[in-house]
C-alpha cells in the first residue's frame, strides 16, 4: 500500500483563479516512511494573489518570485511519483491522504491543468483519504466540545503535540494531518472492536 501524505499552500481560495506555491509531504510504503518532499514554486504570471493569503503563509510577493517556476515544481513532482507509480498502469496508484483533502486535490489538479497535463488521475486513486472527515466521524461524541475543526485545534483535542508557529507550511501541515490520521485510526479501530465484542 502505497500513501502519500499531502498539503499545498495557495495564493487563495479559488482553486482556478488562485495558485498554487507549495506542494509538500510525505510518501509511505507498508507504513514505512520512504521520502519528504517540499517544493515551493511561483505563482503563474495569471494566478491572482490575496495578500491576506501570503499573511498566513509568512513569506511576500518578492520572497516568492525567487521560487522554483512552476513548469519545473511540475517536472520534479511528475519525477518523484514516477519513482512509486507506473501510470500506465490503472492499478497502480499513490492513496492521496490529507486534512480537508478535496481542497488540496482540487487545487493541485488545476496545477496539473496549468502546466499543460491533463494526467492528474493516472497517480492517485479517487477518492482522497480526506483526514478531517474521519475525524469528524471517530470524535463525533466529543464535537461540541471542540471550538473549531481546523488542523491543530483537531490535533491538540486528540493528544498531538502542535507547533503553531509552523503550522501554514505545507510539509508541517502533512506530517500534523499523518499523526491525526493515525490517532484517528486508532480511535476507528478500538471502537469496531468494541462494537464487536459486544455483539
Amino acid at each position: 500500500m502505497k500513501c502519500i501524505f499531502i498539503d499545498t499552500e495557495t495564493t487563495g481560495l479559488d482553486s482556478k483563479k488562485h495558485g498554487v506555491i507549495q506542494l509538500a509531504g510525505l510518501i509511505e510504503v507498508n507504513g514505512k516512511l520512504t521520502e519528504e518532499f517540499d517544493f515551493r514554486m511561483r505563482p503563474f504570471p495569471e494566478d491572482v494573489i490575496d495578500r491576506e493569503a501570503m499573511k498566513v503563509h509568512g513569506v511576500t510577493e518578492d520572497e516568492v518570485k525567487q521560487w522554483l517556476p512552476p513548469a519545473k515544481a511540475h517536472e520534479g513532482f511528475i519525477e518523484l511519483l514516477s519513482r512509486y507509480v507506473d501510470r500506465y498502469e490503472k492499478t497502480d496508484k499513490l492513496h492521496w491522504v490529507g486534512y480537508n483533502a478535496y481542497f488540496d486535490v482540487d487545487v493541485t489538479r488545476e496545477w496539473f491543468k496549468k502546466n499543460n497535463d491533463r494526467y492528474f488521475g493516472s497517480w492517485f486513486f479517487h477518492p482522497p483519504l480526506d483526514v478531517m472527515l474521519l475525524a469528524a466521524y471517530a470524535l463525533r461524541a466529543e464535537r461540541p466540545r471542540i471550538p473549531n475543526f481546523s488542523l491543530t485545534t483537531v490535533a491538540e483535542h486528540i493528544g498531538v503535540t502542535v507547533d503553531k508557529e509552523k503550522a501554514h507550511g505545507a510539509l508541517y501541515d502533512a506530517k500534523l494531518a499523518k499523526d491525526v490520521f493515525v490517532q484517528v485510526e486508532r480511535r476507528i479501530a478500538d471502537e469496531v472492536r468494541e462494537a464487536l465484542e459486544l455483539g
